[in-house]
């Protein structure tokens, strides 16, 4: 993950990582969801097309693509989560725990209440599109010819530990090891429809919700259609309205004149930003926004009903060139002339706080802001999305 941070932090090194997926040396499922949405959505088309394209793998072909529809449908029919705890004695219990039943060799499941239904029926078709962190395979090859395979348990000076299957380890002498590889394939199976059927997985994730619980709101949109977001930015000596016509999504879009409009405390909230978000928290913001002829946009955010210091690049972004006397975070050193898009990490970035309110900003010209929303998790923004033109997810860079 270093290393792919560290690539990915030039424009000029992504090449180079594009092309070790492409050749097979990085498998793309030992990318983080982050990298992927960077790469995915990068300013540069030609790296963002390549990316695309690298990244579907098996999942975005058109046949894989009707199993996911067909087994996605059965989820709307009425389901037997009693049947479903059955399919995961039968399927899941070698490699997951649950109710004390079962081997933690996979990851914990826990996490299934931070995915939707549709989410999980890809995660068990298509496993090895994204492999969760800390549980890659991994395949070794003793000095004396012996194969083995699992997900790295344990590791010391002198061995490492791989866990296959019913929770059996593997010791091996560091000493004895000829080739250590991580494999691009994750340890479940492929192709589990041959295995399953639709209603098999309908039922299986019955089961999950009823012990685990239900999916936990994915995000929060803060300002889209709702025009009273107009006449709740009542601070600042700029100007604020909705416009149709120019829009990302949907019939109205967020304009903003020079310098800004904002609210410390808007009604209603006080979202929790944190590492792990739990119910009501999230982590990571998404919006799109424009400066048709601007110098260039920022996006400010409060914190317990107050603005971050002047001198410090805290909570707030801004792509093309900053015209105000406040530190912020680069997104881009180009105004976004169409409609961009920006996903950041804002636990990341800023670390935990409580937003409270927002201050859209315009430089040098009017700005438009659209869909801003607070996301839990990137599965949301890991998807394709329709856009009408660019999209970013650029590395930060504080501004001198």
């Amino acid at each position: 993950q270093a290393v792919a941070d560290a690539l990915l932090a030039r424009k000029n090194r992504i090449p180079a990582l594009l092309d070790a997926i492409e050749q097979g040396q990085v498998p793309p499922s030992s990318l983080t969801a982050m990298h992927r949405i960077r790469l995915r959505e990068h300013p540069d088309p030609t790296i963002r097309r390549r990316a695309r394209k690298l990244l579907a793998g098996r999942a975005g072909t058109k046949q894989r693509q009707e199993v996911l529809v067909r087994y996605r449908a059965a989820l709307a029919e009425p389901r037997d989560p009693q049947h479903g705890k059955q399919v995961f004695e039968e399927q899941c219990s070698k490699c997951h725990k649950l109710q004390g039943e079962g081997f933690e060799v996979g990851p914990d499941l826990s996490s299934v209440v931070n995915r939707a239904d549709e989410t999980l029926v890809g995660d068990v078709l298509e496993p090895s599109q994204t492999i969760t962190v800390g549980f890659q395979s991994y395949t070794v090859v003793t000095r004396d010819g012996r194969v083995f395979n699992g997900v790295l348990a344990a590791e010391t000076a002198t061995s490492i530990t791989l866990r296959k299957e019913q929770g059996v380890d593997q010791v091996i002498l560091r000493r004895d090891i000829d080739i250590m590889v991580a494999s691009p394939v994750s340890m479940m199976p492929e192709e589990m429809e041959k295995q399953i059927s639709p209603k098999d997985l309908a039922d299986l994730i019955a089961y999950l919700r009823q012990v685990l619980g239900p999916p936990l709101p994915a995000a929060v949109t803060l300002v889209d259609e709702d025009p009273k977001i107009v006449r709740l930015l009542d601070s600042g000596s700029g100007s604020v309205r909705m416009i149709g016509g120019d829009t990302f999504s949907g019939r109205r879009a967020l304009a903003v004149t020079p310098p800004q409009r904002y609210s410390q405390r808007l009604p209603g909230w006080a979202f929790r930003i944190t590492e792990k978000p739990g119910p009501g928290e999230f982590r990571y913001i998404r919006f799109a926004w424009k400066s048709p002829a601007g110098a260039g946009v920022m996006i400010e955010l409060a914190a317990d009903g107050a603005w971050p210091p002047a001198d410090k690049p805290l909570r707030r972004y801004y792509s093309g060139k900053n015209l105000t006397s406040w530190a912020a975070v680069q997104i881009s050193p180009d105004p976004p002339r169409d409609w961009v898009v920006v996903t950041r990490d804002l636990y990341q970035d800023f670390g935990s706080f409580t937003l409270t309110g927002i201050a859209p900003t315009a430089m040098g010209g009017e700005a438009l802001f659209d869909r801003i929303e607070l996301l839990r998790t990137l599965d949301a923004a890991v998807s394709d999305r329709d856009t009408k033109s660019e999209t970013e997810t650029a590395d930060a860079q504080a501004p001198r």
